[in-house]
């Protein structure tokens, strides 16, 4: 059984200062997904103009979700 597919605009999220995020990076060297402070596989989520989740809505809105994006 699939599940709805769980996405995430950067203007969801704020920035390292704080402030609202504009876009996720066009152009990275890798990205970590965190769920509630825990990372999470590589192969559960893709980066785009949004991060998607595939079944992830089944995720708690309260649930804190961080994402940590390496740039090159």
């Amino acid at each position: 059984m699939y599940l709805t597919t769980f996405a995430i605009a950067a203007t969801a999220l704020t920035d390292d200062t704080g402030a609202l995020a504009t876009a996720f990076p066009g152009s990275f060297a890798y990205y970590v997904l965190y769920i509630n402070g825990q990372p999470q596989n590589a192969n559960i989520s893709t980066l785009t103009t949004t991060i998607t989740i595939p079944g992830g809505d089944v995720l708690d809105d309260e649930l804190p979700i961080l994402v940590e994006v390496v740039v090159n």
